[in-house]
């Protein structure tokens, strides 16, 4: 009975290459799912980007290169990978630019000519951050190249075009916005020497010129920083005065304004360039996260989360990096430098502070908070060196 219940060598040999074979099925079907997700989330950015709701576009193109970035190298070729990869980098970079977060859209950018130095449209979009950020040579040097690569394309050529226009009619317009960031790193540098009557003074220096050059988003840089340096020295009705003409240079909505020309390149991302937009969306961050600061100063720890929400919700929207940096001398001074880093996680780590430890004092876990998002300009002898 038991030898008739045997299976013969051959048919044992056949039924383990059947199994093998279908497990190694199974795992391309894994593989080729991975792929197919990650198509699916950049199809939704694209779907997104159309109706206009740029910030979720974004985070759908993340979604879809952490897919990506998951897939096994023996799933798919890494050309397609690659291909792929960088559709979604140069969508978000779209995203971004509609958004203002003009720094953030120059790093995708860069990180797509880090793998092909020869990608016309990564060229194109860069040229377009560098000249939102006042970059005007880079910009050029971009945006010429773009052209070289792809004579085809029309919108890099309209872009050359129309900074060559803007730039004959402010023939030293390059020379101002350098000359602008000169001052400012001067102000920063005397900051970061514990010299704030040299840094005020650079940043007086900073406001007038960008009055005088009519670069609303610099002026507002110096307001904010004028305004923190103020209540440093305690003068609080000068600290609001600054605050308040910050606000009103930078504008009061959020909304966006549409360029006119026709979307492009899937997410309908390769437009050309766009109005001035209402309101100076980084200079709002930038607001909200001062006025926080100083309302945590002053002990008013309601109205420092009334906008530090806000101001940390644009910042993650922008994309903005923010780095600390921290520097001790004789008088316990911590300075803190201008440059902004956020992530949602340290956002979503605020909120669930607040809520989940009720033991806490407000001012406080706002203040650790802070310690490790925050970077404005700010140099204070009282809190911060309390928490150090």
């Amino acid at each position: 009975m038991l030898s008739e219940l045997r299976i013969p060598s051959g048919a044992r040999f056949a039924n383990e290459r059947a199994r093998a074979r279908n497990s190694a099925d199974g795992h391309a079907d894994t593989r080729a799912s991975g792929m197919e997700d990650a198509e699916a989330a950049r199809e939704s950015g694209n779907a997104l980007f159309k109706a206009q709701s740029y910030a979720e576009a974004s985070q759908k193109y993340v979604d879809a290169m952490a897919l990506l970035q998951k897939i096994d190298a023996a799933a798919v070729s890494e050309a397609a990978r690659q291909e792929s990869l960088h559709k979604c980098r140069l969508n978000r970079a779209a995203c971004l630019m509609k958004l203002q977060g003009y720094a953030a859209a120059q790093r995708e950018c860069e990180a797509v000519l880090r793998d092909d130095e020869a990608h016309a449209k990564a060229h194109f979009r860069l040229g377009q951050a560098a000249e939102a950020l006042g970059e005007l040579a880079e910009a050029q040097r971009s945006l010429t190249t773009a052209i070289r690569l792809s004579p085809q394309l029309r919108e890099p050529r309209e872009a050359l075009d129309a900074l060559k226009a803007r730039l004959k009619a402010r023939p030293n317009l390059d020379n101002t916005m350098q000359d602008l960031r000169i001052v400012e790193e001067r102000a920063l540098r005397a900051l970061h020497h514990a010299d704030l009557p040299r840094a005020r003074q650079q940043m007086e220096l900073l406001l007038k010129d960008a009055r005088q050059h009519k670069e609303a988003h610099w002026e507002a840089r110096a307001l904010l920083a004028l305004a923190l340096l103020c209540t440093e020295a305690a003068e609080a009705e000068a600290a609001a005065d600054y605050l308040r003409s910050a606000e009103r240079v930078v504008g009061g909505g959020l909304d966006l304004v549409e360029p006119s020309s026709s979307a492009a390149e899937e997410a309908g991302a390769e437009a050309g360039a766009a109005e001035a937009p209402a309101t100076d969306r980084r200079g709002r961050a930038y607001v909200h996260l001062t006025a926080g600061a100083i309302a945590l100063e002053g002990g008013k720890p309601a109205d420092a989360i009334a906008q530090l929400v806000p101001g940390l919700a644009l910042a993650q929207e922008l994309a903005l990096t923010l780095t600390l940096t921290r520097t001790r001398t004789r008088t316990r001074t911590l300075t803190l430098t201008l440059t902004l880093t956020l992530t949602l996680t340290l956002t979503l780590t605020l909120t669930l502070t607040l809520t989940l430890n009720p033991t806490l004092t407000l001012t406080r876990t706002l203040t650790l908070t802070l310690t490790l998002t925050l970077t404005l300009t700010l140099t204070s002898r009282r809190s911060w060196a309390r928490t150090s």
